[in-house]
């Protein structure tokens, strides 16, 4: 019976260290996908506060064609600078997310 005992003993000594790297590696594999996760959430959520922003300033971008296409018909120059669109992090971002976003999703961001 001694020998048995010091078996299980000799073996929980080679056993527990396994099992205790084993679950690290797989809590490791679980929080880097919880993290991948997170990433394309906020990357996702920045493209569309942006292209939010961009959606706002459309009614800018309009007033100043009208002024542009009156200023040409009066044979005059419309001075001043234009608004532009916002894309620093639709650039930045949208190669990491592409595969996430719906097909309609992608298609509506397409870039010609």
């Amino acid at each position: 019976m001694e020998n048995i005992t010091l078996n299980l003993t000799e073996t929980l000594k080679y056993i527990i260290p396994l099992l205790g790297v084993t679950l690290g590696f797989f809590l490791n594999i679980v929080c880097d996908k919880y993290k991948l996760v997170k990433s394309h959430k906020n990357k996702k959520e920045a493209i569309m506060d942006e292209l939010s922003t961009n959606l706002g300033i459309i009614p800018q971008k309009i007033d100043i064609l009208k002024q542009m296409q009156d200023a040409l018909r009066k044979s005059s120059i419309l001075p001043g600078d234009n608004v532009s669109f916002s894309s620093p992090v639709y650039n930045n971002y949208i190669g990491d997310i592409t595969y996430k976003l719906s097909k309609s999703e992608r298609e509506n961001l397409q870039q010609e």
